[in-house]
């Protein structure tokens, strides 16, 4: 029997897993998975396209084919993945040699783009990569750029921790209660994207929202 301060746990309680128990090789295996060299080595090859790492204009030519011909391994093959004793394969997500050919002009665009702002906008230092991508999402630059744009939504995709879907699973819980039990999945989305993305409650106009459900006269289920 343990005592912490008023509370009394007795060791063999079925809710306590013995240590030779604990199923410490899968946790290592996951950990091992999620942190290894292959991992950190895919995030590091993603700095490429940070604008403030881009050499002079004569040296370019070489520049990032080893990080590119990198990302286009790890993405450019199928995921494999068991189900029921049966083995399948994904689709690549995208095409390695078109990659690796896009991105011979597609480091040029993004040097010419990064001095225009630099230039127009007196700044000292390179601009964030997603302002210079903002300039190039055109139709005839994600036609020239397919593969690249995809790499590019690949990495803007990946999400740097698990609050923000922590966050969500908390907002879920205060939402869908008890009493909420038959809330259907399309309204409770858009509950949780209004709690989550929306305003804050002191900039919300009320008496708008008022206005436009009196005008509204179709039942809502909620």
């Amino acid at each position: 029997m343990v005592h912490l301060g008023a509370i009394k746990i007795s060791l063999m309680s079925p809710y306590i897993v013995p240590t030779s128990h604990f199923p410490f090789d899968v946790l290592l295996e996951n950990i091992d998975r999620k942190f290894n060299s292959n991992a950190v080595k895919i995030l590091t090859a993603m700095s490429v396209f940070n604008p403030s790492l881009l050499p002079a204009k004569e040296d370019l030519s070489s520049y990032g084919v080893d990080k590119i011909s990198c990302l286009g391994d790890f993405h450019g093959k199928p995921a494999e993945f068991e189900f029921d004793g049966i083995t399948y394969s994904s689709t690549p997500l995208l095409n390695k040699d078109d990659l690796i050919s896009e991105w011979a002009i597609f480091k040029r665009a993004l040097f010419q783009e990064r001095d225009e702002i630099m230039k127009s906008k007196s700044l000292e230092k390179a601009p964030e990569f997603q302002e210079v991508l903002e300039l190039k999402r055109s139709a005839a630059y994600t036609g020239i750029f397919s593969e690249t744009f995809k790499l590019i939504d690949i990495m803007l995709s990946i999400p740097v921790g698990t609050a923000t879907a922590e966050r969500s699973f908390s907002e879920m819980k205060l939402i869908k209660t008890r009493l909420r039990s038959r809330l259907t999945e399309q309204n409770l989305a858009r509950l949780m994207r209004i709690a989550i993305e929306g305003p804050e409650l002191n900039e919300i106009n009320f008496s708008e929202i008022l206005d436009v459900f009196k005008q509204s006269n179709h039942r809502i289920i909620l």
